[in-house]
């Protein structure tokens, strides 16, 4: 188990299990939008390749700097739901990347509408 500090605006790698199939999941980055330390739960957005606004729903945000951030492919975050994901299934030691203040914003007042 790493020994992690996750802070919000951070990019970390997470395995995160399916809302609608528990205990399985994969590999994904996670954008952190908030930490419970006590509970050592990282509060999250889905950070995905797939652009899901091309609906109108504006579910996504484009990641503008994607690569700076660590991320291998051109990204969006999720801003449909937030995800709960335990300090233990972060898998590294440190965060991909951290995104600009701004995103932090969007994402967290999109989660509390």
């Amino acid at each position: 188990m790493p020994s992690c500090d996750p802070k919000p605006g951070e990019i970390w790698l997470a395995y995160v299990e399916f809302l609608d199939h528990p205990g399985i999941g994969k590999v994904r980055p996670v954008f952190v939008i908030d930490v419970e330390s006590e509970m050592c739960i990282a509060i999250a957005a889905k950070v995905t390749s797939k652009d899901l606004s091309a609906d109108g729903s504006g579910r996504c945000v484009p990641i503008i700097d994607w690569r700076e951030c660590g991320l291998l492919k051109p990204s969006y975050l999720r801003i449909d739901q937030k995800l709960e994901v335990a300090f233990e299934n972060l898998l590294r030691d440190e965060p991909l990347g951290t995104l600009s203040p701004v995103y932090l914003e969007l994402v967290v007042g999109a989660l509390s509408a």
